[in-house]
């Protein structure tokens, strides 16, 4: 799953319009962020955008591949073919729709359990 300096530094540059571009390493490779939402994550030199119904076909229409970090499992990103990604146009604009299919599919965050506050009592 590692992802070199290279390829980061390489992705970075061809999603440089995303608003508030952002990274994150993890488990060896990298997730890109827009304004603190993952849009895509980097895996051994590939790259794999977030695809859900309304975007999925395209992805489809040119064979990507699934994502799938660990044997047997798939996650809802699919890999960006090359051809787009070496364009900086296209790249922008595959980024910006798996950034809206993320934004669409976000979970809402649960609440944190705590303690009530009550305010004073009134008399």
């Amino acid at each position: 799953m590692a992802v070199s300096q290279d390829f980061l530094d390489y992705c970075l540059d061809q999603f440089a319009e995303m608003p508030e571009l952002t990274f994150k390493r993890m488990f060896g490779g990298a997730g890109l962020y827009s304004q603190g939402v993952i849009f895509a994550a980097l895996s051994d030199d590939r790259i794999f955008l977030r695809t859900d119904p309304l975007n999925l076909a395209a992805y489809q229409a040119e064979g990507a591949e699934a994502f799938a970090p660990m044997s047997g499992s798939k996650m809802p990103y699919h890999e960006l073919p090359p051809q787009v990604l070496e364009n900086p146009a296209s790249a922008l604009q595959w980024g910006l729709e798996a950034y809206q299919a993320s934004l669409r599919n976000q979970q809402p965050k649960a609440k944190k359990k705590g303690l009530k506050v009550r305010g004073p009592r009134h008399s």
